[in-house]
């Protein structure tokens, strides 16, 4: 049985003093029939993020709640744990970077879930934020002529071809109860939450996508690319390889976990960020260590000579002047 919470509005926090207020207020400004709570977890931020999520629960206290972790746990054990304390039928999710620029958003996809119990979830257009530049690009799929599948599509979001991006979601409480083990989320401290939950989601229900923008997507600002330390990106993409192949394991019959494959995936991040960072003996290490494969991209064999290395360096380094050049 539901509480009279229609919709538990998640947003798991970490450091975002210069947006988490545009985040919350986004959600606050939504036209909704029903009633809905919003969830804010920060994962041990240093910054002033806490105080302005205080500000605003002493002002919304009915609709904001608080969990605070002193110690940061990671992504997907925040959200899980968001999602054990919600009381919503419906679980969004809006990260702190993000917000939403449809007031419509949750009636709308409400409406497209009551009306058909074989759909999970449903997700829609977003618009791109690119920053430090402040440039929009409106309803990007569309813009960038991307057809998004729908139905059940566990194949397809296994092999990353489906666009979604979590801000946008709105998912059933009851799916998420009944098939997505947020035990393994808390217990091993998964890095993501998006794509393990929509990969449990589209095996049983239907995933549908609704060509409406309702969400401003931020991008350009510190991800993992812009780690300070290799170790810490080295510890989380293992991590994740846990995360990747308990969902292979969970799907016999549909996936198939491929260590090759994914030590070629890590190497692809490991060796964007030793470009990144001109560090050749990092890229030379990260060769011997996960490259497998007989077909070599462009940017494996720039690594492997410490000439090319540097002069590929100096060309990422260019582009990226360059295109912010353009931008602005």
């Amino acid at each position: 049985m539901f509480s009279t919470i229609s919709v538990s509005v998640l947003v798991t926090s970490f450091n975002r003093q210069e947006t988490i207020a545009q985040t919350i207020e986004s959600i606050l400004r939504q036209k909704f029939n029903g009633k809905y709570e919003i969830i804010i977890g920060d994962d041990g931020s240093t910054d002033n993020t806490r105080n302005i999520c205080l500000n605003y629960q002493k002002s919304y206290p009915d609709i904001i709640k608080l969990v605070f972790h002193n110690n940061n746990c990671g992504l997907g054990k925040n959200w899980a744990i968001l999602v054990s304390k919600s009381k919503g039928k419906y679980i969004a999710s809006c990260d702190d970077d993000d917000y939403w620029h449809n007031p419509n958003k949750l009636q709308m996809q409400v409406d497209v879930l009551e009306s058909d119990l074989c759909i999970g979830m449903v997700h829609t257009e977003k618009d791109i934020l690119i920053e430090p530049n402040r440039k929009i690009i409106k309803n990007f799929n569309k813009t960038s002529g991307i057809e998004v599948k729908q139905g059940f599509i566990i194949n397809e979001i296994f092999r990353g071809q489906v666009p979604i991006c979590v801000s946008t979601t709105l998912v059933r409480k009851e799916v998420i109860d009944k098939y997505v083990p947020l035990s393994l989320y808390i217990e091993n401290e998964y890095n993501i939450q998006d794509w393990p939950t929509w990969m449990y989601i589209s095996k049983y229900t239907k995933i549908m996508y609704l060509d409406v923008s309702t969400t401003t997507y931020r991008v350009g600002h510190p991800a993992i690319s812009n780690y300070a330390s290799f170790d810490k990106v080295e510890k989380k993409i293992e991590k994740d390889r846990i995360m990747y192949k308990l969902i292979c394991d969970n799907f016999p019959t549909d996936l198939v976990y491929d260590d090759r494959m994914y030590d070629q995936y890590i190497l692809n991040i490991l060796l964007t960020l030793s470009y990144k960072k001109f560090n050749y003996k990092k890229a030379s290490k990260y060769i011997k260590l996960y490259s497998q494969s007989r077909n070599e991209n462009f940017k494996i064999r720039m690594a492997k000579n410490f000439i090319f290395f540097y002069l590929f360096c100096i060309f990422k380094y260019l582009f990226r002047v360059f295109s912010h050049t353009r931008l602005n």
